[in-house]
């Protein structure tokens, strides 16, 4: 199997100065790693934003990828330099991942009848 289809992190990373390029990806060690990597083939840094561990997340990467392709913008060549996307993507996957992890958190609470998704949720009203 490639390798790059067995991660299970699914990661938002920007570009630093150039905040306008976002970065969807998936690592299977950890983002901060992931960025390390994508940093030494790119200018500029690239700066994690969110991550969520995901089953099956090549699976729904390449789906993001596919959707948001418009969006693509590849600025260098090298490692990842194909999956950055101008800002809009952002403001689109950026919630997708919050909820997945308000899902997480909705079903701990179910599980072990605790409160936490409600508490969150008392934070932001």
């Amino acid at each position: 199997m490639n390798k790059s289809k067995t991660g299970h992190i699914l990661y938002l990373m920007v570009h630093v100065p150039f905040v306008w390029w976002w970065k969807i990806g998936i690592t299977g060690k950890t983002a901060k790693g992931r960025a390390k990597q994508v940093d030494r083939a790119v200018f500029g840094r690239p700066v994690v934003v969110m991550v969520v561990p995901i089953p099956g997340a090549y699976l729904i990467e390449q789906d993001l990828h596919r959707r948001f392709r418009f969006f693509n913008c590849r600025f260098y060549k090298g490692d990842g330099s194909t999956e950055f996307f101008w800002f809009p993507v952002a403001v689109l996957v950026l919630p997708f991942m919050l909820a997945v992890w308000a899902g997480y958190i909705r079903g701990i609470d179910l599980i072990f009848g605790t409160h936490i998704f409600e508490f969150i949720i008392s934070l932001f009203i």
